[in-house]
């Protein structure tokens, strides 16, 4: 296994060319968060909070769709990449359940 410091994905000119076309990269990117927020919907939406650990969140968009379904979402958000995680933190300003 590569360690990360060795990958691409530690170049932050890499993680934000991803970033910015990850919508070309994952072709059924759109289909696969609405199949996803169905799911949270239908199992874990509720009143009750939830804790959600990201593991590898990147720029915390799949949180961020998480969240547009339950307000009642606590996060945490890990990635080895400082760019992503420089983003997923803009994406949450103003959040303290992040």
């Amino acid at each position: 296994m590569t360690e990360f410091s060795e990958s691409r994905w530690s170049m932050p000119e890499f993680s934000r060319e991803y970033r910015d076309n990850a919508d070309i990269y994952i072709v059924e990117r759109d289909r696969l968060f609405g199949i996803m927020k169905s799911f949270f919907r239908y199992f874990l939406s509720g009143s009750r909070v939830k804790y959600i650990l990201d593991l590898g969140c990147g720029d915390g968009i799949i949180t961020h769709h998480l969240m547009n379904v339950s307000g009642a979402l606590s996060a945490t958000l890990v990635d080895p990449s400082a760019d992503m995680l420089m983003k997923a933190k803009e994406r949450f300003t103003g959040l303290t359940n992040i």
